[in-house]
């Protein structure tokens, strides 16, 4: 009889227990809630002048820039990810004077150069009209250019800066990304510099390049030219080398504080003239 009035009581309890999951909501499937992402692109055309300087600062993305062409303006497309619809939407503010363009991204409301940390990003891609000048700057994201035909300063905090085929004097500066170039020859006489603090820089120049090359850090140095190196004991960087290509020319200056340098030599493709040329003037 015992066991029978515990089997009822059970039975009842296993009864009672279903009504109750009956009677709570129905989960929707996927209750999860989705991440909120959202995904636009826009751009502008912003006048700029014959000899203007395009400012650019973007501490909340990367900044890309291309040859934009022989008319006096750039082309400016700005990609956003918002993934924090709470906060205050980040905008591409554009500034010109008669000569000069300034463009910034901040969020909206904001003032001057303010900054704090957002998940939210605006990549930026800037074409360059040929002959102008730029100044490109960044937080923690990349620097890339490619082909622009005048001249360029990149200044990142950690973010990695990339330049190729520049028709122009450059100047990197990164605290701790990597800094990566391939440098025309003779296109510029100014003298050039590069420079981070822990970052690596690799230097590629072509094979007929005319530099004078002075370099310094506390790391490795490699080279596929002869070069000089200079140790100082009691001093950071505690390496310094210098190099003379082919008779030497605009000044070259690699420097970081523990970072590793690396130059390198590219061959070049050379026309059947310009080979030609080298025969009947005795090569270089």
């Amino acid at each position: 009889m015992y066991r029978k009035s515990l089997l009822n009581t059970g039975f009842l309890c296993a009864i009672g227990a279903l009504a109750l999951l009956c009677a709570l909501p129905p989960v929707a499937q996927g209750a999860a809630e989705t991440e909120f992402w959202e995904k636009s692109t826009e751009s502008w055309f912003e006048p700029v002048g014959d000899s203007g300087t395009i400012f650019v600062h973007n501490p909340y993305g990367a900044i890309y820039a291309r040859f934009g062409g022989y008319e006096a303006k750039a082309e400016i497309i700005g990609t956003s990810q918002r993934l924090e619809p709470e906060m205050p939407k980040l905008i591409v503010e554009r500034n010109g004077s008669k000569e000069d363009l300034y463009i910034t991204v901040r969020e909206e409301g904001s003032e001057g150069d303010s900054f704090r940390p957002r998940r939210d990003r605006v990549d930026l891609v800037l074409f360059v009209p040929i002959g102008r000048r730029v100044d490109l700057r960044t937080n923690e994201d990349t620097i890339a250019a490619k082909g622009v035909q005048g001249d360029l300063v990149a200044h990142s905090v950690s973010g990695d800066i990339s330049l190729r085929k520049m028709k122009g004097s450059v100047n990197a500066y990164s605290d701790r990304g990597r800094i990566q170039v391939l440098l025309e020859s003779a296109v510029t006489k100014l003298d050039q510099s590069f420079e981070t603090v822990t970052g690596d820089i690799e230097m590629t120049v072509y094979e007929d390049a005319k530099l004078d090359v002075a370099a310094a850090t506390s790391g490795m140095i490699s080279t596929d030219f002869s070069i000089k190196i200079e140790h100082r004991r009691f001093e950071e960087p505690g390496k310094h080398a210098s190099a003379v290509i082919n008779g030497g020319g605009a000044k070259l200056t690699l420097r970081s504080k523990r970072g590793q340098l690396s130059l390198l030599r590219q061959q070049k493709f050379f026309t059947k003239q310009e080979i030609e040329d080298s025969s009947e003037s005795g090569g270089s």
